[in-house]
């Protein structure tokens, strides 16, 4: 009797470890609501898996997602109060952080190098005569159409360009589809486009337009041991600190998602679900597309040290481009 009694207390135990243990990895959501921004394209693209659960509440919590065409859309509410986290080019994070006086933290990296100059050469087919090249002197004294004024796309290009001395035009429009719809109009037309979008213009221009140059592997050919770090996730300072369950636990959700979407057996799933959020126009597109975004997750302490160099590089060009100083120590937001 005293053996049974003992086995029992020690089932007991075990179970009640267990318990504590899984108390450990999600708590109860102190919110019952969150609203997350998020910018069209390969951000967007993390998130679907996330987006496609949102009927359900994440420990409590329900989350309401919005995705915009434009950086300035995402920032103008965050600033406003309407959300509480959002995703966004990289040198925002500092941007808004020292507008708004510490009141947006970083939260982690989601994107790396997705940025690639684009010809029309006119010629359908896989196969012509424009070949990558690892720098930007071939498009000496040419014009660019891109988007992105203000945000990471500029002061990536403009550093390069002129780090190598290369005179060009560079024209900015207010969305990546326009730069898309400028390039394929005319025979010659260059671009900087991120994906999806470039798989979008060679697919619909059936082959016509080639990838000249991958951005990343020019960077990483001029800027040594520093990411090209495209977008993150930024909080609310204050809806952090009132809600640490509810961040941890999105958190998870947003890694989650971000897992399965990067998992190349999911790729069927993930590319209807990229068509149903409108975020890549159909279904083709999108499994070609998703295998060149990039798509990471890489928490605050990860990208730190990346990330700090960076700034400086961007700061150095340019302090606008991070809001004319380095972020304190209370920028990196870390999950408890």
């Amino acid at each position: 009797m005293k053996k049974a009694s003992k086995i029992m207390a020690l089932v007991l135990s075990i179970l009640m470890l267990i318990g504590f243990a899984g108390c450990g990895n999600s708590a109860k959501s102190e919110a019952e609501s969150m609203n997350v921004g998020i910018l069209k394209g390969p951000t967007a693209l993390g998130m679907l898996k996330a987006m496609n659960e949102a009927d359900e509440t994440i420990e409590g919590t329900k989350v309401n997602y919005s995705v915009s065409a434009a950086p300035d859309e995402v920032t103008a509410k965050l600033l406003n109060g309407e959300l509480n986290m959002a995703c966004i080019p990289s040198n925002l994070a500092p941007v808004l952080y020292n507008k708004t006086g510490g009141k947006i933290q970083f939260v982690s990296t989601n994107t790396l190098g997705i940025l690639y100059v684009v010809e029309n050469t006119g010629k359908q087919g896989e196969d012509n005569n424009v070949k990558e090249v690892k720098d930007l002197k071939s498009l000496e004294g040419k014009t660019i159409y891109t988007s992105g004024k203000g945000s990471s796309v500029e002061y990536f290009l403009s550093y390069l360009l002129d780090k190598e001395k290369v005179n060009v035009k560079v024209e900015y429009l207010s969305e990546h589809s326009e730069a898309l719809a400028k390039v394929m109009s005319k025979k010659g037309n260059i671009g900087l486009l991120p994906e999806p979008f470039v798989t979008t213009a060679k697919i619909k221009s059936k082959g016509a337009i080639k990838t000249v140059a991958n951005l990343n592997t020019v960077w990483d050919a001029e800027v040594e041991n520093v990411p090209m770090c495209m977008t993150a996730t930024v909080v609310n300072t204050d809806f952090a600190k009132e809600n640490p369950n509810t961040i941890k636990n999105f958190l998870n959700k947003y890694k989650e998602s971000i897992e399965y979407v990067t998992n190349e057996a999911n790729i069927d799933d993930v590319a209807e679900l990229a068509v149903k959020f409108e975020i890549i126009p159909n279904a083709e597109i999108a499994k070609r597309a998703i295998r060149n975004c990039n798509i990471v997750y890489q928490s605050a302490s990860e990208t730190k040290e990346g990330l700090v160099k960076l700034y400086e590089i961007f700061a150095n060009y340019n302090k606008d481009s991070i809001g004319g100083q380095m972020p304190g120590d209370d920028f990196w937001y870390e999950a408890k």
